[in-house]
């Protein structure tokens, strides 16, 4: 899921549907745009949105105005999972994830050429010069099936979350480790979430069929939760990554489905923020 806030849109991938859903601000659909195969990450530079194709081993360009594909940027990856735009280049991966061989890779926005490099585990990568340099590195057995991480708006920590612990913890930039921080929750964190505009806030989401799963604290504020929602039901969970805070803070976004496979149906649900 990504929020644009120029054109006031919400963009939902789907790798099942081979689609991206596009939603209004209120959850109203405005349109889908298909045949794109296994769609998945995505990432919005000025008014183009870059999506990774699984199944297609692309990244495509998509006209935000529009809501049409442009062209295809990339091809000849092997399942391309995440997307970052970083130093004027995308970045993602190429391989399968097995036997460590999948490898880091940059694509130019504008050309559409790549360059593939060894991916560091378990690291921070300074990518500025356009070779990646491992800036930190460090292995955390602490978080088990971690699922979403999100940064703080001064970009110098981060939030985790994980199937366990159940908590959202908070870590440093500069050396990965907790920094002291940690956001109560329950079972089983799956989503994170950090507003950068109005107060600063996180929304947890959990997997979580029968009780509250959608928490919200104040950044570096975790005593006191703010006021929480349960979206889901018995049959209906929160997606992994499956939140997003609205442009000015004031809605969060989040996703919620039968998870089995074969099941289609998918809520995307708008809760005002405490």
């Amino acid at each position: 899921m990504v929020v644009d806030g120029t054109t006031s849109h919400v963009f939902v991938s789907s790798p099942q549907s081979s689609s991206i859903v596009v939603l209004d601000f209120s959850g109203n659909i405005v349109s889908t745009i298909t045949d794109e195969r296994g769609a998945d990450a995505m990432v919005v530079i000025g008014s183009v949105l870059y999506v990774t194709l699984t199944t297609a081993g692309a990244i495509d360009e998509i006209d935000t105005g529009k809501l049409s594909r442009i062209r295809t940027l990339r091809s000849g990856l092997v399942s391309p999972a995440d997307l970052v735009a970083a130093a004027g280049r995308l970045w993602t991966t190429t391989g399968p994830c097995a036997n460590w061989s999948t490898e880091l890779v940059s694509v130019d926005p504008n050309s559409g050429t790549s360059k593939t490099f060894k991916l560091p585990a378990d690291s921070v990568i300074d990518v500025s010069t356009g070779t990646p340099v491992l800036a930190q590195s460090a292995r955390e057995d602490r978080l088990g099936n971690l699922k979403d991480v999100a940064l703080t708006r001064d970009g110098t920590r981060f939030i985790t979350a994980s199937g366990a612990p159940y908590e959202f913890d908070e870590w440093r930039m500069t050396s990965l480790a907790q920094d002291g921080v940690i956001y109560p929750a329950g079972p089983y964190p799956v989503a994170v979430a950090v507003s950068h505009s109005g107060k600063e806030t996180m929304a947890g989401g959990l997997w979580q069929p029968y009780g509250q799963d959608v928490y919200e604290y104040a950044v570096g504020w975790p005593s006191s939760a703010l006021q929480g929602s349960h979206t889901g039901t018995t049959s209906s969970q929160v997606y992994d990554r499956g939140l997003a805070f609205s442009v000015d803070g004031s809605s969060i976004f989040v996703l919620t489905g039968d998870q089995q496979p074969g099941s289609v149906g998918v809520t995307f649900n708008v809760i005002p923020a405490a």
